[in-house]
């Protein structure tokens, strides 16, 4: 290999193999600790890239004067960097309208646990909660906060 075109050449490519090698442990150790993490059971996970939650108002069983909370059952969080966080609690109605019924916020912002929200008389039969995860600072792409939610229920 006198040539110094061709020695180049064979620099490049090593250059990038090497640099693809890299990426691709660094992509499975960031697959590894941020995207397979489950809450099992019957609890449904939230994170910041999927951060809402839904669940029906059956027409059978419920009515404005009839429930008065939604109630949260926050099982588990995964929060490593203690970022505060928060859950916005809203009423999506038949017709398309949103209302907003409140929010908590765990603390500390790792600590699991049960809340309520007032349902303020607004649910009508047909409609659906959302409970959405909200960080409340900004947080960069590669940190991971996730949530597992036994249940949301409504309550008297």
């Amino acid at each position: 290999m006198s040539d110094p075109r061709q020695r180049l050449s064979v620099l490049r490519h090593a250059w990038w193999v090497a640099l693809l090698c890299l990426y691709a442990t660094g992509a499975t150790a960031f697959a590894a600790g941020h995207g397979r993490e489950s809450c099992g059971g019957s609890a449904r996970m939230s994170s910041l890239s999927a951060p809402t939650l839904e669940q029906a108002v059956d027409s059978g069983t419920a009515t404005a004067p009839e429930w008065a909370f939604v109630q949260v059952v926050v099982a588990k969080i995964s929060n490593p960097e203690r970022i505060p966080i928060s859950f916005e609690v809203h009423f999506h109605s038949m017709d398309g309208k949103k209302d907003y019924l409140g929010s908590f916020s765990p603390f500390p912002p790792d600590n699991p646990g049960t809340f309520i929200v007032a349902t303020r008389g607004l649910l009508k039969a047909g409609g659906t909660v959302s409970v959405t995860l909200v960080a409340l600072q900004p947080v960069s792409t590669t940190q991971a906060v996730y949530t597992c939610v036994d249940s949301i229920t409504l309550i008297e």
